[in-house]
């Protein structure tokens, strides 16, 4: 499960309301949370035990992928 999140820090109340579901899914399936921000990703990781995979962009899912092995 992958949480798509470009948003910058103005916009976390978006990712917030996420943590939860995504903590209690985390417990039986891989989770991560993709940002684009270098500030965001810091505080996101920061609130969250959740994975945080920071990039500029990714062209091809699959990198992703390997980000979360």
């Amino acid at each position: 499960m992958l949480l798509n999140f470009p948003g910058d820090i103005v916009n976390m109340y978006q990712v917030r309301q996420w943590y939860g579901p995504l903590e209690h899914l985390a417990k039986t399936h891989r989770v991560a949370i993709l940002c684009y921000q270098p500030s965001t990703a810091e505080l996101v990781a920061q609130e969250t035990d959740l994975k945080v995979v920071l990039t500029p962009s990714y062209t091809d899912l699959r990198e992703v992928e390997n980000e979360l092995k």
